[in-house]
């Protein structure tokens, strides 16, 4: 089977999920609630911002050094 096929199946499914969950109010409550229980919140979101920002660091560095 083709990709573009494999792709266009996964984005239809997408919408329709959506669809179903945004046309649902309680569905919505629930995953909006969920979303903000699931959040990194003060010192946590800091701490994750910065290994982030050391990550993409090193990745970049490491690049550079490896790259001819």
């Amino acid at each position: 089977m083709r990709t573009n096929y494999i792709l266009l199946g996964l984005v239809t499914l997408t919408v329709v999920i959506g669809l179903y969950l945004s046309s649902n109010p309680e569905h919505g409550s629930e995953l909006a609630r969920m979303n903000r229980e699931a959040a990194f919140t003060g010192e946590g979101r800091d701490m994750a911002l910065t290994v982030l920002a050391f990550g993409i660091a090193a990745f970049i560095g490491y690049l550079a050094f490896t790259r001819r």
